[in-house]
């Protein structure tokens, strides 16, 4: 009997989180840096979606886009701007 009632949590827990409506789209840009290009843009990406799930509480559909705002002439240090966007629920 026990089971079954959890069964019944569990399902609708999961009915409410499909309800969800993911039609907020959010958008957040961060400047990472680094020793190389995916050091910076990985420093980057992580700020720009920390400010997109603050703002959004939960998301999907991430895309990014990113652009080198300065290479080190002997390439010792990286400097990008990262976009990252998403659908949020609110």
């Amino acid at each position: 009997m026990t089971a079954l009632g959890l069964g019944a949590v569990a399902a609708d827990a999961a009915t409410d989180q499909s309800a969800m409506s993911y039609t907020v789209p959010r958008s957040a840009s961060a400047v990472g840096q680094g020793r190389t290009w995916d050091v910076a843009k990985h420093n980057g990406a992580q700020q720009a979606r920390a400010a997109v799930l603050a703002a959004g509480g939960d998301c999907t559909n991430w895309s990014q886009t990113d652009r080198a705002l300065f290479i080190a002439p002997d390439s010792s240090w990286y400097v990008y701007e990262v976009t990252v966007s998403a659908l949020c629920v609110h």
